[in-house]
């Protein structure tokens, strides 16, 4: 903090600068973007992709893998996995589940070695919205809120709303 600090002084063009440091009070146990996972036993690129179809549902699926016929140690992340690339191939990751892959991306993840499967943006954020609308639903009961929370899922119209 200290030598922020003192580089901001240094840097700035006034005598003296205006600033507030404020500590983040964060609550709760900190969680990542996404998840590493070591499966009990080996999987081929053909029953990935077929847990991938199955439980997400998504509308398009890309994929690119190095010659590693199976896989055991899988990297997730819901949404736009792009810039933990790296990150999970440091985990130990064979094969990275997201979607939103670019073309850099996959130039990176070839030359780490890394496996990706881009199942969509958002297949892979719906089981993360089932949780999140259950979380809601419990909290404002909880509280006292007579409110309903409705999601998107596949297959239905219109957006996630919360209505009350």
């Amino acid at each position: 903090r200290e030598a922020i600090v003192q580089a901001m002084m240094e840097a700035h063009p006034y005598e003296e600068v205006a600033y507030d440091l404020y500590p983040l009070a964060l609550e709760g146990k900190a969680y990542g973007l996404g998840l590493v996972l070591t499966l009990g036993k080996k999987l081929n690129l053909e029953q990935i992709i077929d847990l991938c179809r199955s439980c997400l549902n998504p509308s398009a699926l890309r994929y690119w893998t190095p010659s590693k016929k199976e896989f055991k140690r899988i990297a997730l992340c819901g949404g736009s996995g792009g810039s933990l690339v790296e990150h999970a191939a440091r985990q130990g990751a064979e094969i990275f589940i997201s979607g939103d892959f670019r073309y850099h991306d996959l130039k990176n993840a070839q030359y780490l070695g890394l496996g990706l499967i881009d199942v969509g943006h958002d297949a892979t954020e719906q089981p993360g919205m089932v949780y999140l609308k259950n979380y809601l639903q419990k909290c404002l009961t909880a509280g006292g809120y007579m409110t309903e929370v409705k999601t998107y899922l596949p297959g239905q119209s219109g957006w996630s709303t919360i209505i009350g």
